[in-house]
């Protein structure tokens, strides 16, 4: 005979079933179970957005670090043309970004190239921020 989910009489009279406290134990274990994998979830969605502004901005990062390698190979100094800060506006983030370069070995003219960028963005959860270092190597070339 059916008393309800769950529960038969056995031979001798008694209900046989599930006690209030295994059923509080069961749905916390799979509550806990479901927020861990909502958890999982949320926080790849959070990297994918990270590594997509991630992959956004480095072919721009490669272009200028680039840029300052050549003027510096070729003139032994960046130009006045060559901007050496500023800010990337990609959609709704803004990138302030930054170009150093220093002189490591004066025999050699050796010279460093750092290039530091940021991502500001309201509501941030995750920080960018990337630094890049370079090196260029200035010969002078003979006179004609």
């Amino acid at each position: 005979m059916m008393c309800g989910i769950g529960r038969t009489r056995k031979k001798d009279g008694r209900k046989s079933g599930f006690t209030l406290v295994e059923i509080l134990v069961a749905v916390s274990i799979l509550s806990m179970g479901i927020v861990s994998i909502f958890q999982t979830f949320f926080v790849n969605i959070d990297l994918l957005s990270h590594y997509k502004d991630y992959l956004n901005v480095m072919p721009w990062v490669d272009e200028k670090i680039w840029e300052a390698q050549n003027q510096l190979m070729r003139y032994g100094s960046l130009g006045p043309q060559m901007r050496t800060s500023g800010t990337l506006i990609v959609g709704v983030d803004k990138y302030p970004w930054n170009l150093n370069y220093k002189l490591k070995d004066r025999k050699k003219l050796l010279f460093q190239v750092s290039f530091y960028i940021n991502r500001e963005r309201q509501n941030q959860t995750r920080e960018f921020h990337i630094e890049r270092t370079a090196y260029a190597y200035y010969q002078e070339s003979p006179e004609f």
